[in-house]
């Protein structure tokens, strides 16, 4: 089923592959809704994680792995869900709120009321002592979330950039990974 959801995101629209994506328990552990082989493998070498945007991932990072975990998000009641959701692990886990304003679906800002804050968000992986060793892209600002943390990320830390093959208006950053 996953090779055919690879085979079949090009050509069909996004609101069946996320149909197909919820059938079945199959689907029920994957994480970023497909192949997540390759952040699991790399999150458990880890002691520092870093992450844009929380959720399912912060659960499984803390519940499968001894990694110390550092996440920023821009919706203030999804962090609160995630720290309650995550209670017995909060003691390895900094979490966030960045205030970006009034937010949509997915934390999404309303308007640049706040962008003299967006840096907060962008920025707050990187202000703590220890620094992520793995990074997951998967909140706002992804573009710029990646170039934040080519910047401050010490050599041979590895960042996961989430829907990338997919969205090619990512792309042009392959420029700076050099």
């Amino acid at each position: 089923m996953q090779m055919l959801i690879k085979v079949a995101e090009p050509w069909v629209p996004a609101i069946l592959i996320i149909g197909i994506r919820r059938m079945g328990h199959v689907f029920s552990n994957w994480l970023f809704g497909g192949n997540d082989t390759l952040f699991k493998s790399e999150v458990k070498k880890v002691d520092v994680y870093g992450e844009y945007g929380c959720g399912k991932s912060t659960k499984w990072v803390l519940n499968n792995t001894a990694a110390y975990v550092i996440a920023v998000d821009s919706s203030n009641k999804w962090v609160d869900v995630v720290k309650n959701d995550n209670w017995s692990n909060n003691n390895r886990l900094s979490i966030h709120h960045s205030n970006l304003g009034d937010v949509v679906g997915w934390g999404r800002p309303l308007s640049y009321q706040a962008i003299d804050h967006f840096y907060d968000y962008t920025d707050y992986i990187w202000r703590h002592k220890k620094s992520p060793k793995l990074v997951l892209i998967d909140g706002r600002f992804r573009v710029c979330c990646f170039l934040t943390s080519l910047k401050f990320a010490e050599e041979g830390t590895k960042i996961i950039f989430d829907d990338y093959t997919n969205r090619p208006h990512y792309h042009f950053v392959e420029k700076y990974a050099d």
